[in-house]
């Protein structure tokens, strides 16, 4: 009996076998924002990731311009000793007085709402996920602990990318850390209160869906090919 598509278990599925294929971090960018875009449903998202300076730079990018990513890189709501940083959520720009520094820039590139999705490694951050929304946007449980799953699963395989370029090079890998430039503060942000957890769904779905996603994976042959491009910027600069 063939089951109905559940799009955030296939955005997961994919997800997983894309990193599994994956043999540079470009590749893991490119699996991430598709991920994101079918999980969540958004057009626009990017990816930033702590460099040796300690600096949050843009590392792959969907639907931003030159101007807007000039204008905002190295904000960031973390600092280098946040412990368990949480997603953090704009729902309206145009009220978040934390903001008040980019807001014209953010409301000239078409953006209403946003949220920063933290990419944690044992405990620090170490990047982010953007999520930006054309109007005002509440972003839902379920949006938020899909958003975290995906940015897990990311940060696990981004470390372990970084990890394997360090011994190519025959030296220790280490972990840059986040300096701070700007926060976002109170207000009409909403903090992400829980840790990754299951998908908000019947609890017969759900395990309907997790049974077809092994089935899935055990008979997935993955075929190596060209994937679509964004914007990117090497993991070793």
């Amino acid at each position: 009996m063939s089951m109905v598509s559940y799009p955030p278990i296939s955005a997961c599925l994919s997800l997983t076998r894309a990193i599994s294929r994956a043999t540079s971090a470009e590749d893991i960018y490119t699996a991430a924002l598709d991920a994101l875009a079918l999980a969540l449903d958004v057009s626009r998202a990017s990816v930033l990731l702590c460099d040796a300076d300690g600096v949050m730079r843009f590392k792959a990018w969907r639907g931003l311009s030159d101007t807007y990513r000039d204008a905002v890189e190295g904000h960031t709501p973390w600092t280098a000793d946040t412990r368990d940083p949480q997603p953090v959520v704009v729902s309206d720009v145009s009220k978040e007085r934390t903001l008040d520094a980019f807001r014209e820039v953010i409301l000239a590139e078409g953006i209403a709402a946003m949220a920063f999705i933290p990419l944690v490694s044992t405990g620090r951050v170490i990047g982010k996920f953007m999520l930006y929304y054309d109007a005002p946007h509440v972003l839902g449980e379920d949006e938020r602990q899909l958003a975290e799953m995906i940015s897990a699963q990311v940060a696990f395989a981004l470390e372990r990318m970084r990890a394997e370029v360090s011994a190519q090079r025959g030296a220790p890998a280490i972990r840059p850390r986040c300096r701070g430039h700007g926060h976002v503060g109170s207000g009409s942000l909403e903090s992400g209160r829980h840790l990754v957890g299951t998908l908000r769904a019947d609890s017969r779905l759900r395990a309907g869906h997790a049974r077809q996603l092994v089935r899935e994976l055990r008979q997935d042959h993955p075929r190596r090919g060209p994937r679509p491009r964004a914007g990117v910027d090497s993991l070793s600069d």
